[in-house]
Parts: structure tokens; C-alpha cells; sequence
């Protein structure tokens, strides 16, 4: 009777490991993920105070600092702001202006050339 009980034994062990095994390697493969939808295009950025014309991207060649000088060099005085703008059509620096020979002054100044656009009085 010894050996059956061993043998009903040994038989349950295997039963039950060869149903364990068979579990583990039975899974489906589970489906892949759909695409993630492309990712929309970032606003753009806002521009930096004497970074060009409001919108714009590209750095201008003459700086707000040399526009002032510019502005001065003609006209003199002594510059007040300098604030981007758009005269003729192109990016400008708008410089501000008072005491010059002319009294005070609006100046457009190419951001490109640094050639004077446009001159008003104030």
C-alpha cells in the first residue's frame, strides 16, 4: 500500500506541475498599442523685448542700441524708447527722441540696414 500512496503522490506532483507550466506559457500575446496622434506644433514664441518686429523669429542685425545712436547721430537729442515696429514694409526700430534739432522726434530705423525709414515729429 506503500507504494501506491507514493506512486498517487508522485503522479499528483507531476499532474500539478506540468498544469502550472502549461499556464505559464498559454498566454496570447497581447496586441500592440495604436500610435500616439502626432503631437501639435508648439505656438510660436513670443518675442523677446529688442528681439525685432512683433511675430517675428530672426534676430535683426542692428540692435535698439545702435538705432538710439543712429537716431542721435542725425538729428541729436537724447533717446527716450526704442520699440519695434514696421515702416515701408520692412521690420524697423521706432526710436523716440526729444531736444533734437528738430524738437522731439519719431525716428524709424531699418532693423536690417539701420538706414532711416521714416522721421516724424512728435
Amino acid at each position: 500500500m506503500h507504494r501506491t500512496t507514493a506512486g498517487i503522490t508522485t503522479a499528483t506532483v507531476a499532474l500539478g506541475l506540468a498544469l502550472g507550466l502549461a499556464a505559464c506559457g498559454n498566454d496570447a500575446p497581447t496586441p500592440p498599442s495604436p500610435p500616439a496622434p502626432p503631437a501639435a506644433p508648439a505656438p510660436p514664441a513670443a518675442p523677446q523685448p529688442g528681439s525685432g518686429t512683433p511675430g517675428s523669429t530672426t534676430a535683426p542685425k542692428i540692435s535698439t542700441d545702435q538705432a538710439g545712436k543712429i537716431v542721435t547721430g542725425q538729428y541729436g537729442g537724447e533717446v527716450l524708447n526704442v520699440e519695434p515696429d514696421t515702416a515701408k514694409g520692412e521690420p524697423s526700430w521706432e526710436v523716440e527722441v526729444r531736444n533734437s534739432k528738430q524738437g522731439r522726434i519719431e525716428v524709424d530705423v531699418s532693423q536690417a540696414t539701420g538706414a532711416v525709414l521714416e522721421m516724424e515729429h512728435d
